[in-house]
């Protein structure tokens, strides 16, 4: 077949994007954009003297009107944003605007940051490409949201739409469209797995147990063990002296075949082929689960079978906010954090009887980068391009009718607006407080614990935590991505003096007022103000009674922990207010899309009021009670 009968071939099943989806997935870029840009105030909604529910908004000379809902951030619930009476979906059209906006003479003159034309045409380009990612979860094909809570964990992954508050999310610059269609996680296109055979000259295996790399890889690998064992012998290369290194394919292709020429010419690196078992593509693209039969356990004589680990991979994109690579020092220490994680853990008969679950990274591998380790501070992403790591399945922890979703599913909305939540408190058959009430216990309890005695903290977001539930009514809290979000507090703490060296220089230490943080911005920022909304919406949960119920979960801890005292007055998580962390100006005012050597640091904008502190409620009374949305 010729190039050009392949181009066409290929043109030919392109899926085509309707216009209706174009329209509604733009139409949602278009709300989201105003509702996190003012949030983050680089923008500035002007009420309408007429209604308390109606802004208005001037971007490069054109006027728009917003239809929306103050909130307790300072932010809006944004239903409608249209001009001249038209809804807004074209998203390109109005970053220009915006774009525009950020570079006026009149921000000059107020000393307000601006956006240079680099990082507009690039933002532009990012947002298109969410635009197109985003028009395809709005096709015929999509799961409802009452039977999406039926789904496997995994299968309920192609069916999101990614971070919430950063709203160029699904930009992924560096595929091509024809990338998208095969590794992008909403295509829900099962794939294996490309393996390289690494000489161990060049790799370091490690592991949270004793377990030797051999002993690891025959379990994971199955059959393909053999098989890749004897592909090196065919080439007269001895198997005992390599690792077998799972790869993407996209990044064998762009980054690691060009880069490591010379270890391929002298057998360091050995391409092997694909492995027998099919994975899927998760959230954060560059994690897959692992679909092949479960293998049997050797532990126990019962016939248990348990899924196999989930595998992350480098895949060095650039896709919400940063490169998607795997850091060497932190990937080799990992299994170390987990192990002393889980060590705490099981000695302590409080974090145990919340029935946390914390999904271990067992095992990694870390292959230098002879071409760019030796240069002095490169981009970040130079130096994260060649290694894996394993980490545990949920699915081995589920009992007898219980079910996991990543608790990123809550604010889906299907198709038709109806709310993952929203079905699974209907399923539940708890009244709304009760089932939120539930919710908090489950998902904020533990993370006291580790907070409180141990000085340690999550970052629980959405994506990074998961629910178990039974029929609908939460019932535990699954906590993942340790080694790249944990933190601990800069104190001292007797509880962390038994922390692993090769961890303890690793991961960031800060003041416990600091650390606090990572639970009002990684958990109530990142993730509850999304849900308060829809509560709102759903069944007229006014925010007053939303954070009231969290501050309750929370002051019921305290009064029931008196040991603890000293350490919750000195983390001080109920005060009135906390620093107001901003994503979305980091890519528009500091780094936008330039390289250097560390990843991108969070801006801080003010300070908001902490809907859990004492200034909250005389503030909420204020805001207008929503109403409950009739849908026909």
């Amino acid at each position: 077949m010729s190039a050009r009968q392949l181009f066409e071939q290929h043109a030919i099943n392109t899926p085509k994007t309707t216009n209706k989806a174009l329209k509604t997935a733009g139409a949602r870029l278009v709300r989201m954009t105003v509702q996190q840009f003012a949030y983050e105030q680089i923008i500035k909604l002007e009420p309408d003297q007429a209604s308390s529910q109606q802004f208005h908004l001037c971007l490069n000379q054109q006027q728009y009107t917003i239809k929306a809902r103050p909130l307790a951030f300072g932010e809006f619930d944004v239903t409608k944003v249209t001009q001249e009476g038209s809804e807004i979906w074209q998203v390109s059209h109005f970053y220009q605007q915006l774009c525009a906006e950020l570079t006026c003479a009149e921000r000059v003159q107020q000393g307000k940051p601006q956006i240079n034309a680099i990082t507009a045409a690039y933002l532009i380009k990012e947002i298109n490409h969410t635009w197109m990612s985003e028009a395809h979860l709005f096709g015929p094909d999509r799961v409802s949201s009452q039977a999406l809570i039926d789904l496997p964990a995994e299968q309920i992954e192609g069916e999101l739409r990614g971070h919430p508050w950063i709203t160029f999310s699904k930009g992924r610059l560096g595929f091509s469209y024809q990338d998208y269609q095969k590794f992008a996680p909403e295509m829900r296109r099962e794939q294996p797995l490309g393996y390289v055979a690494v000489h161990r000259d060049l790799a370091q295996f490690n592991a949270s147990t004793p377990v030797q790399a051999t002993e690891f890889l025959q379990a994971e690998l199955g059959s393909d063990f053999e098989r890749f064992c004897q592909r090196l012998t065919e080439q007269n290369l001895s198997p005992e002296d390599y690792l077998f290194l799972p790869v993407h394919e996209w990044q064998w292709q762009h980054w690691i075949y060009p880069n490591f020429l010379t270890q391929i010419a002298q057998n360091q690196l050995v391409w092997l082929g694909f492995g027998s078992d099919t994975y899927l593509p998760m959230q954060s693209i560059r994690t897959f689960c692992n679909l092949s039969d479960p293998k049997p356990t050797q532990a126990t004589s019962l016939n248990t079978r348990v899924a196999k680990h989930h595998v992350k991979l480098p895949l060095s994109i650039l896709n919400t906010a940063v490169y998607r690579g795997l850091p060497s020092a932190r990937n080799r220490a990992a299994p170390a954090l987990s192990a002393w994680l889980k060590q705490t853990f099981d000695h302590d008969r409080d974090l145990k009887r919340t029935g946390l679950v914390m999904l271990g990274e067992v095992a990694t591998i870390t292959v230098d980068q002879p071409s760019f380790d030796p240069l002095i501070a490169p981009p970040y992403q130079f130096t994260e391009l060649l290694g894996c790591l394993w980490r545990e399945n949920p699915t081995n922890f589920l009992n007898h009718n219980e079910q996991v979703l990543s608790q990123s599913a809550l604010l889906h909305q299907d198709t038709e607006g109806n709310f993952v939540i929203s079905e699974l408190i209907k399923r539940s058959g708890y009244s709304p407080q009760n089932w939120l009430k539930q919710f908090f216990s489950v998902c904020v309890t533990p993370l006291l614990y580790w907070l409180y005695r141990y000085g340690v903290v999550f970052s629980p977001h959405g994506e990074n935590s998961l629910l178990i539930h039974e029929g609908g009514v939460p019932k535990r809290l699954v906590i993942k991505d340790f080694i790249d979000d944990v933190n601990l507090a800069d104190e001292d703490f007797p509880q962390l003096s038994t922390l692993p060296d090769q961890v303890d220089q690793l991961l960031l230490k800060l003041p416990a007022q600091e650390l606090s943080h990572f639970i009002f911005t990684g958990l109530f920022v990142v993730h509850y103000r999304f849900i308060a909304p829809i509560l709102g919406q759903e069944f007229g949960m006014s925010e007053m009674s939303f954070w009231g119920e969290l501050r309750a979960v929370i002051e019921s801890f305290h009064d029931e922990n008196p040991d603890l005292k000293d350490r919750i007055d000195q983390f001080d998580l109920l005060r009135p207010e906390f620093e107001r962390v901003c994503l979305n100006q980091v890519r528009l005012f500091t780094r936008g899309y330039q390289d250097a050597p560390d990843r991108p640091e969070p801006i801080i904008a003010g300070m908001m009021i902490n809907p859990v502190g004492d200034a909250f409620a005389p503030f909420a009374q204020s805001i207008a009670a929503p109403q409950v949305e009739q849908r026909t």
